[in-house]
């Protein structure tokens, strides 16, 4: 075999080898009523999920026909903590809105009709600047006190749900003698509902030193009652958010 011809030969091995080794990490996951799953029960859409370096990159397709529903950028294996530009499509391939997430928050969206004008338009409120809260007709004429996105929020606020953490977490999970004293933070993925029950809880980061804190994190959780779920436009729709319970033992005595 000439020289040349080697080369090329151990090149084409080494494409087709990174080539496999890319098919064996995408994976498939799916989404349905309560979230996104494994499993395909009741699913509407299917997510196929490629591994990158410091992001999961994610097609999503309507399963009725195959369609792109959205395609984006997460930074958590099960694809809640988007990251990122977003574009979602119906069924039909209509363009519906732009999206702009941080770190799994939603800093903007663009909102379309039909016809493609403008249907509303929303910038996350940030520093001292308030939320930019914008809507226009059909025919692309200002809608005054316009609402474009409300995201969910703890029947009570901050406060209510404060009160809730007071109540119900145990901290004395934390102050076991082989726990070093601490400010031990649980930061977690959700998903609530449109009708504004909280789902899968996806634990980013957890604290290594206090293992029985996640678990006491997700039993209280679990006991949380009905949220107010996030409004798009005036409808109902399912949506991720990042949370966090903190144990302090450090005045615990």
């Amino acid at each position: 075999m000439k020289k040349h011809n080697i080369i090329w030969y151990f090149i084409l091995l080494l494409t087709s080898i990174n080539v496999a080794k890319a098919q064996e990490q995408e994976y498939i996951l799916y989404k349905n009523s309560t979230g996104i799953s494994h499993n395909n029960i009741d699913a509407k859409q299917m997510m196929k999920v490629t591994p990158g370096e410091d992001y999961y990159h994610a097609k999503t397709y309507y399963i009725s026909n195959n369609r792109l529903a959205t395609e984006g950028n997460y930074l958590d294996n099960f694809c809640l903590q988007a990251d990122g530009p977003f574009k979602n499509y119906d069924e039909n391939g209509v363009l519906l809105d732009s999206m702009l997430f941080k770190e799994g928050i939603l800093i903007e969206r663009t909102a379309f009709y039909t016809n493609g004008n403008k249907k509303s338009h929303y910038v996350k409120a940030h520093d001292k600047v308030p939320a930019v809260q914008l809507g226009w007709d059909e025919q692309g004429q200002p809608l005054p006190n316009y609402i474009a996105v409300k995201t969910p929020e703890f029947v009570g606020g901050i406060k209510g749900w404060q009160n809730f953490i007071n109540k119900n977490l145990d901290i004395k999970v934390a102050m076991q003698p082989n726990i070093p004293l601490g400010i031990y933070t649980v930061k977690m993925d959700i998903w609530i509902t449109k009708n504004g029950k909280p789902t899968q809880f996806i634990a980013i980061d957890p604290p290594e030193k206090c293992k029985p804190c996640l678990l006491e994190a997700i039993r209280v959780l679990k006991l949380s009652p009905v949220w107010q779920p996030a409004f798009f436009d005036g409808v109902a729709v399912d949506f991720p958010m990042l949370l966090s319970m903190s144990f302090n033992t450090t005045m615990a005595n």
